[in-house]
């Protein structure tokens, strides 16, 4: 079996998790014995080489899979790539995490025995139907199939499939683009459990930390704060921010209250360290599933996070998440408020802490959702 894996493109802070997920399936199929190749946009990769100077655990991804020998193909950038696609040997599989629908219907309209599978990964899909994020995908996913039935006709379906990050992409492609429900597979992500490790707060405080998008969601954790302003609760707590950037409004309120941290940029390595010591991760970001939602679990928190597809599907498996609906976030302040006074009644005690972790390694470690993509190429190379 040859399987071809494509980074994915315009990386421009970076390794993003699609990347390290990527890693992580080239890895297993090495050792697998599957003829594997990382496809790779140069500026992708010139952009590694700077980071690697100041990221270790970057460093260390790079080390893991140059010592499995997978073979590295480099493209100037992604256009060039596609003249690289229309001459692949026949009986290929190839993977395209999240490319844009243009660059995916000029490799398919070639008649090809190779069998191209779409990623629906960070296609962000929510239940409002009107919603920005609903577009993107629809357009998308709309574009791709539209544009391959003019040109090919029902054809391209034979060599077609998708794989999708939530249960409610695959319900989505079934109904509106009638794809057969056996051309769809649904893989959760996952994370190496073994990297994160679970520890006993004694602070009094309940330490809430927040991890990226926070220019999105200001206005979100903003007002947050002030209501525990307001109410007189702000000492019950700690704010941590991990971000590119911080809003002007938070920052203000940084300087009044010494509870609210912001902490940047950080490593994977500080980043692990901080949910060790946290109590609850807030989640104010939309996820198409969550790989923050699965970090914290690992380091056995509380989540809270807000009504979507992430915490349907990770909340079936039996780790409990406080979902908030997005039209009422002034429940965010009344969940936070319940947990402190659990925290005060030693509820988050290590015992409890490691039962989250030992669930989420159960459902979601990279040696149990791995296997399930090397199981999904094996039943689409047999068709």
């Amino acid at each position: 079996m040859r399987v071809s894996l494509l980074t994915p493109l315009d990386i421009k802070y970076s390794v993003s998790a699609t990347e390290k997920l990527i890693y992580e399936y080239a890895s297993y199929l090495k050792n697998s014995d599957v003829d594997v190749e990382l496809l790779v946009p140069t500026k992708v990769f010139d952009n590694h080489n700077k980071l690697r100077k100041d990221y270790k655990d970057i460093e260390l991804q790079y080390s893991i899979i140059n010592k499995k020998s997978i073979n590295f193909i480099f493209f100037k950038n992604y256009y060039y790539s596609m003249f690289y696609y229309f001459n692949l040997p026949t009986n290929r599989i190839v993977f395209l995490p999240y490319s844009p629908y243009y660059y995916i219907t000029n490799i398919l309209t070639k008649p090809t025995t190779t069998k191209y599978i779409i990623g629906a990964w960070n296609m962000h899909l929510y239940a409002g139907e009107h919603s920005q994020n609903h577009r993107v995908l629809s357009n998308l996913l709309d574009g791709v199939i539209r544009t391959l039935f003019k040109l090919r006709g029902t054809a391209f379906l034979d060599t077609l499939y998708f794989l999708v990050e939530n249960s409610q992409q695959k319900y989505y492609i079934i109904k509106n683009l009638h794809i057969r429900a056996q051309k769809i597979f649904y893989i959760p992500l996952f994370i190496d459990t073994n990297e994160f490790s679970v520890t006993k707060n004694n602070s009094k405080k309940l330490r809430v930390l927040h991890i990226g998008g926070i220019e999105k969601n200001a206005m979100l954790m903003a007002k947050i704060i002030h209501n525990a302003i307001e109410k007189n609760i702000m000492e019950d707590f700690e704010f941590w921010f991990i971000g590119k950037s911080m809003p002007d409004e938070l920052i203000t309120l940084s300087k009044s209250y010494k509870n609210i941290k912001n902490y940047g940029m950080v490593t994977d390595k500080t980043k692990r360290i901080l949910l060790s010591k946290a109590d609850v991760l807030a989640v104010t970001s939309v996820e198409g599933f969550g790989l923050k939602i699965l970090e914290a679990f690992a380091s056995g928190l509380e989540v809270i996070c807000l009504d979507n597809p992430a915490c349907t599907d990770i909340s079936a498996t039996g780790l409990k998440i406080h979902t908030i609906d997005r039209n009422m976030p002034e429940n965010y302040l009344i969940i936070l408020k319940k947990l402190f006074y659990k925290k005060q009644n030693r509820a988050f005690s290590l015992k409890t802490r490691m039962a989250k972790r030992k669930l989420l390694k159960k459902n979601f470690d990279k040696a149990v959702v791995t296997p399930k993509f090397f199981e999904m190429l094996t039943k689409i190379n047999s068709t």
